[in-house]
């Protein structure tokens, strides 16, 4: 039975309790002021079969590489109000992140976030996914947890310091026991606006021995939060990739939106499989994007780039409506 707070709460551990086949990952990426460093470190836990241990682990990619690291079942622990999860000695919430990993990469150090800018929810809308949070039996669910924040402190990776002062920082989790099995993901907040956000995915959503396109945009900006999603009346009107990236446009009664993301080298990382860490995916966190909004009418509400994006490409793409 899904808990009402934890509905609410994306941050939370949704897993708790459960003994059947899961997964859940909590993403978070952060940049340096000057954008030379980007890295995303996803912390999480797994079960393939019902009744087994979990499967702790932290993966990501620093430095424009890859890594994974698998935990002892009993390293793990959480924390739901406030919410804090635990890793080991590794420590993860919504206002830090301490780590003190080795193994196949030394990466130390504490970031502090502050000034976090959440999504706008209500409680038809708990989440990005609207209406559908409250929807059972789906594979995998979605939370925006913190669209942009300010950071603060440093990281030592294999004994060169990483310095992070006035740096951006994003966090989203996903939970469930499978990836769709297409999709593409773009995230930017580094634009030539200060206080610029963007996420947005398009995937083909497993329901019930069925499929349908599932979007959802959304775009902070100072002056508002602009959102496109299915449950709002927002279509995929296209999608396509091309040599150097891949180009989409969505539409709703309100807003009109097109992303060109051109793609940068990318990484390998675990996605699950019904629980099972074994998938693996292709994430890059250089990719540059370029996004207009407009209304229907034409109308320019927003325009501008968008640099160390985050894309991940799942093929086959997801079909326009």
């Amino acid at each position: 039975m899904m808990s009402l707070y934890r509905i609410r709460h994306p941050e939370c551990c949704q897993c708790a309790g459960t003994r059947r086949p899961f997964f859940e990952g909590w993403f978070f990426k952060a940049e340096d002021a000057s954008g030379h460093h980007v890295l995303s470190l996803i912390p999480g836990i797994s079960r393939q079969e019902k009744g087994t241990p979990i499967q702790p682990f932290i993966q990501g990619i620093v430095e424009d590489r890859s890594f994974f690291i698998p935990f002892e079942p009993d390293t793990f622990s959480y924390s739901q109000r406030p919410f804090g999860i635990a890793i080991g000695p590794n420590h993860f919430s919504l206002t830090e992140m301490h780590l003190e990993l080795s193994g196949p990469i030394s990466l130390t150090g504490t970031l502090g976030f502050s000034g976090c800018i959440p999504l706008q929810t209500s409680p038809l809308s708990p989440g990005i996914m609207g209406p559908l949070s409250y929807l059972p039996f789906m594979e995998c669910r979605h939370g925006l947890l913190c669209l942009d924040a300010d950071v603060t402190g440093a990281l030592s990776l294999d004994g060169h310091e990483l310095p992070f002062d006035k740096g951006r920082a994003y966090m989203e989790k996903d939970w469930g026991h499978s990836f769709p099995p297409s999709y593409l993901w773009v995230q930017s907040n580094r634009f030539s606006q200060e206080g610029v956000s963007l996420v947005c995915a398009a995937a083909a959503i497993p329901y019930l021995g069925r499929h349908f396109t599932g979007i959802f945009a959304v775009l902070h900006t100072p002056a508002r939060q602009y959102r496109i999603a299915t449950y709002r009346g927002g279509r995929l009107m296209d999608l396509q990739q091309t040599r150097k990236g891949v180009c989409l446009h969505m539409a709703s009664p309100r807003y009109r939106l097109s992303v060109t993301a051109q793609a940068a080298p990318g990484v390998m990382l675990k996605a699950p499989a019904k629980g099972d860490m074994s998938r693996t995916i292709t994430e890059s966190l250089r990719a540059v994007t370029h996004v207009a909004l407009t209304d229907p009418r034409g109308r320019v509400l927003f325009q501008d780039t968008g640099r160390n994006t985050g894309l991940e490409i799942c093929e086959p793409l997801p079909h326009p409506l």
